[in-house]
């Protein structure tokens, strides 16, 4: 999972956001170069109804569960847009 915890951030953002929006998220977009450890996601199958048979494969979505960093960069360049 996510190695940033979201609540231990929020706690201690006055100190961290700057740290975060200028090394992380403004040198990645300047750079045009997305850092490899945030382009891992956790993927964790679900069944699309619960009245499905669970034992057959295409009754079930997929859903990533995308790091922390990896999202605020994203929603950064979105806005740029």
């Amino acid at each position: 999972m996510d190695p940033m915890y979201t609540w231990l951030l929020q706690k201690c953002i006055t100190e961290q956001a700057p740290i975060i929006t200028k090394i992380i998220i403004n040198d990645s977009l300047l750079s045009g170069i997305f850092p490899e450890l945030l382009k891992v996601a956790h993927i964790t199958p679900f069944i699309k109804n619960p009245k499905f048979d669970g034992k057959i494969v295409k009754n079930y979505c997929s859903e990533a569960n995308l790091k922390f960093l990896s999202k605020s960069i994203e929603g950064a360049a979105v806005s740029q847009i």
